[in-house]
């Protein structure tokens, strides 16, 4: 998690598909939330892929750009969520 103007940022979360059914993605973004609001960010922003999107908004995290390309990768979405 980086600071990003007054906002924390996550970066490049990934679980491998075997291990998905454990919720370690879930358990793994309400940790760096309980991170984000010790800190006293009250923004949390982050890149998803658009295979991912469904999942992020479960988590109460709404798209805020259209897609674009970074770092060589297609189809990613920002998201942010207001904790």
């Amino acid at each position: 998690m980086r600071n990003v103007a007054g906002k924390a940022k996550i970066e490049r979360v990934c679980v491998l598909a075997e291990y998905r059914k454990f919720h370690i993605g879930k358990k793994l973004m309400e940790f760096m939330e309980k991170l984000a609001i010790e800190n006293n960010f009250k923004v949390i922003i982050l890149c998803v892929q658009i295979q991912a999107l469904n999942f992020y908004k479960s988590l109460g995290y709404q798209v805020c750009s259209v897609p674009f390309l970074d770092a060589g990768i297609k189809h990613l979405i920002k998201m942010e969520k207001k904790i």
